[in-house]
């Protein structure tokens, strides 16, 4: 039986980027993975929308020529180029990764992986062998499986979306999360019939209500029909000939902020921890597992994860919102700058949205920021560090930003709070 420093079952982006870090530790490891490399978002999830949506974006901008002084003629799609795109994009990064395990000495057992006592990971693969890993340290990374609520057996879900072989005429998004909306832009784009049916009062629950307003106004605008309240169940039919189901599901394991199980050498990341279900969290909580297990202290830090959502236009946030610092009866300022008043914006045509600053009153300490609009998704990160560093609306209005540029929204709506 062979002897591991770590066995990590699930090869998602956590279970990934924490191989590689303990590869770069002088660890030796093993992935254990019971689909492709990559877990759902190489595969099913993160890249393989937004290949498609890069897609979608370009189709839409070629059909606004004449607003740069251009003529198209004949413009037209073909959705199984567009599906043979997202695949060959997959495939390529599937190919890094397999050579980055390869270059690292990363061993992959194909199969499925189970503790069943301390150091030992058990493998049942595809032939129906049995094997055992023995190991020091265990990273449960096991990520999150497509669902469909009771009545819904028959509806897409999100997996099934990524790989149809033809359009439907119309169609029915059960849910206005980030991969609700998104595909709502995908499936909107390429002239299907959308609407979304979401159970609570907004949008991408959660989000900043201005930011998730101002989405909503602007895909009601494209023609996506939005229903808020409504909670859809076996006993209220779906009138679109085609749903999608965009829910996921997973068993919760409870870990403490250095991703430890009730077993110290047992850890958990990613997505079926509950904890902050982004790929970027998932990836840093596996770096935080790593680092653990080298005997160094190191807790995740939740404060500044951000959220970006690929619709069209994009929108991206991190830190309070401004119900939540209400909430809090924290005394706060909000700065704001609309992308139609810069000059990239403009010259661009992508005047559409803004930023939005929250600040605490009193020391001008950035506690969250909001962005809707075009390159939301990157503006972002200079918000991200700033949370994260408790940084100050002075500090960002005071720090010269390339003109022109997109990044000078940020700057003028730090400018407008100190």
């Amino acid at each position: 039986m062979e002897q591991f420093d770590l066995v990590i079952i699930g090869s998602g982006p956590g279970g990934c980027t924490a191989a590689l870090e303990a590869a770069k530790r002088g660890k030796k490891a093993a992935v254990v993975e019971k689909d492709e490399l990559g877990g759902v978002c190489l595969n099913r999830g993160c890249i393989p929308t937004k290949a498609i949506i890069s897609c979608t974006k370009l189709y839409s901008k070629i059909k606004r020529a004449s607003d740069f002084g251009l003529s198209v003629k004949d413009l037209s799609f073909d959705w199984g180029s567009i599906i043979k795109r997202k695949d060959e994009a997959v495939g390529r990064i599937r190919k890094g990764l397999e050579f980055s395990f390869s270059k690292n000495n990363i061993q992959v057992i194909k199969g499925i992986g189970s503790v069943k006592e301390k150091g030992l990971v058990e493998v049942q693969s595809g032939d129906g062998k049995l094997i055992e890993l023995k190991c020091s340290n265990i990273i449960i990374a096991t990520g999150t499986e497509a669902s469909k609520p009771k009545g819904f057996e028959n509806a897409m879900t999100s997996d099934d979306a990524l790989s149809m072989k033809e359009l439907p005429k119309e169609i029915n998004i059960i849910g206005a999360g980030a991969v609700g909306i998104e595909f709502a832009c995908i499936f909107n784009a390429l002239g299907v019939k959308v609407s979304v049916i979401e159970m609570m009062p907004q949008i991408l629950p959660g989000a900043d209500e201005e930011i998730a307003k101002a989405l909503q106004q602007n895909l009601t605008r494209k023609g996506i029909n939005i229903q808020l309240n409504l909670k859809i169940d076996s006993s209220l039919p779906v009138p679109s000939p085609q749903s999608l189901v965009t829910g996921r599901k997973f068993e919760k394991i409870p870990v403490n902020n250095k991703m430890q199980t009730k077993d110290p050498a047992v850890y958990a990341i990613g997505d079926v921890t509950g904890t902050s279900m982004y790929a970027h969290s998932a990836m840093m909580q596996g770096i935080a597992a790593v680092k653990n297990i080298c005997g160094e202290n190191a807790e995740m830090d939740y404060n500044a994860v951000p959220s970006c959502i690929f619709s069209d236009p994009e929108t991206a946030s991190v830190g309070l919102t401004e119900q939540e610092a209400k909430e809090k009866g924290l005394d706060i300022k909000i700065g704001k700058f609309n992308f139609a008043a810069l000059g990239r914006s403009t010259a661009s045509g992508e005047r559409e949205g803004f930023v939005k600053l929250i600040a605490d009153a009193k020391t001008g300490k950035i506690l969250g920021g909001h962005i809707i609009g075009n390159e939301a998704t990157n503006l972002i990160q200079e918000i991200v560090v700033a949370v994260r560093k408790g940084l100050t609306a002075k500090d960002i209005a005071e720090t010269i930003h390339a003109h022109p540029t997109l990044p000078e929204a940020v700057w003028e709506a730090a400018r407008e709070l100190s």
